[in-house]
């Protein structure tokens, strides 16, 4: 059996806990949700359409109505990305933007299952089990490797849909082949395996001393 934490406490340090920890519970739970919402509804509005909406990057100075329009003025500044619906493009930056989408919502889906496996063993008192350790771990290691397939999908998806873009003019084209990518899932994947390695240390520490005391 599990220790008891001060989560099981009566205190009101112990009650605002609680209500910490369960606000984490259910705000995974609806994130995951709705990340599995939208993601369907937005791939298969692609699909059905044949549009792909996406950030390219662009190198444009701002318009002069923008740079001077009242008593303020911008003395430099410029575009760096642009949001554009592409429309006639082939299958192939259809289907990696569509893997891509899928793979990255499924990351970020187990991501927020792990939280809300965490918080609800916060609230049980169960926190340092085998199970639990796994099952963090398994989130974390297909958030970490999601994130890093979703990213590289992500990169195919620009450049492919940049060359159909510019066409004959290729790189010299008005689009240049430049993608970036958001880190933030492949850092909360290594995030959660590190806490899922302090939980199977701390698991095994607990069985260690189980009778000691």
């Amino acid at each position: 059996m599990s220790p008891r934490t001060e989560l099981q406490g009566t205190g009101w340090t112990a009650r605002f806990a609680r209500g910490v920890v369960w606000f984490v519970f259910f705000a995974s739970c609806v994130s995951g949700l709705a990340i599995a919402v939208t993601v369907s509804t937005t791939v298969t509005q692609m699909l059905a359409t044949g549009q792909l909406a996406i950030s390219l990057e662009v190198d444009e100075p701002l318009p002069a109505d923008a740079v001077e329009n009242g008593g303020a003025s911008i003395a430099n500044g410029g575009y760096d990305t642009a949001a554009v619906v592409v429309d006639g493009l082939s299958a192939t930056p259809l289907v990696l933007a569509t893997i891509s989408t899928v793979v990255g919502a499924l990351a970020s889906v187990l991501l927020a299952v792990g939280l809300a496996v965490i918080a609800w063993r916060l609230l049980h008192g169960t926190l340092f089990t085998t199970v639990l350790w796994k099952t963090v771990a398994t989130a974390g290691a297909t958030a970490l490797i999601g994130g890093i397939i979703a990213a590289g999908l992500h990169v195919a998806t620009v450049w492919t849909t940049v060359g159909e873009l510019n066409g004959a003019a290729g790189i010299d084209g008005f689009w240049p082949m430049v993608a970036g990518f958001d880190p933030g899932m492949i850092a909360l994947g290594m995030g959660l395996l590190l806490v899922a390695l302090a939980f199977e240390y701390a698991a095994s520490l607990q069985r260690d001393t189980t009778g000691l005391v």
